[in-house]
């Protein structure tokens, strides 16, 4: 071929802009690391169960730009930060929920939570 077969580019060509990070996937990292070493320190001692918001929101950006990313590959990057975000969190929200009913279990058959129930109930507010 010789070069005078070749288009020209036109006089307003512009190239694609570079991929920007999804800040989504960024969110939902960083959510997913927040709530993993605190749904550990939370979950073992029964009050992991307030980081399922954290968890939930985590998992549903991190869904989001899961398909941000796969949808406009050009203009959206960060699937590693959305997918390690999903794993994260789903660790996370696995292991709240598990100690939960874990908990939950460990309480109904013990006899002086039933007891101290009881007098909760006795005790009449003035």
């Amino acid at each position: 071929m010789s070069p005078d077969q070749y288009e020209e580019i036109p006089q307003n060509y512009e190239p694609l802009p570079p991929q920007q990070l999804d800040p989504l996937a960024l969110v939902s990292f960083v959510l997913a690391l927040i709530a993993a070493p605190m749904s550990l320190c939370l979950g073992l001692i029964g009050w992991g169960i307030v980081l399922l918001p954290n968890t939930i929101c985590s998992m549903v950006f991190g869904i989001i730009s899961l398909f941000r990313c796969y949808g406009d590959p050009g203009r959206f990057r960060g699937k590693v930060f959305a997918i390690v975000g999903l794993v994260l969190s789903g660790v996370s929200t696995a292991f709240v929920v598990g100690m939960f009913i874990f908990y939950i279990f460990l309480l109904k058959n013990d006899p002086n939570f039933h007891r101290m129930l009881d007098m909760m109930m006795k005790v009449q507010p003035q």
